[in-house]
């Protein structure tokens, strides 16, 4: 879903950030976004069938993604989070290009 967010406003809303996502609710970009909290819309395609056969129907599912300004960590005085933020940093990107929930891909 944060993909599909990406994908979609990048240029628009985003002004180009590359974000990173730490997979349950949070969210790191290396500059400060252009607003404090704005709200997304995101539509993904669904599977009907289980089986997960190529020839089932896809259904749009609509979703609200709310992306707020929680926190400015700072990377001085708080060593555990500066460690979380780098984690996901690094984690990013090879999670993105390797992963998915739905489809396997072999490395």
């Amino acid at each position: 879903m944060i993909k599909q967010l990406v994908q979609l406003y990048k240029v628009s809303h985003l002004v180009n950030r590359t974000l990173a996502y730490d997979g349950m609710k949070g969210i790191f970009t290396a500059g400060s976004l252009p607003f404090v909290s704005k709200e997304f819309v995101v539509k993904l395609g669904e599977r009907d069938g289980r089986d997960g056969s190529s020839g089932s129907k896809r259904k749009d599912r609509e979703f609200k993604v709310v992306v707020k300004l929680a926190d400015k960590p700072d990377l001085h005085r708080l060593p555990q989070e500066a460690i979380q933020v780098l984690n996901v940093v690094l984690r990013a990107a090879p999670s993105d290009k390797y992963y998915s929930p739905f489809v396997r891909k072999s490395i």
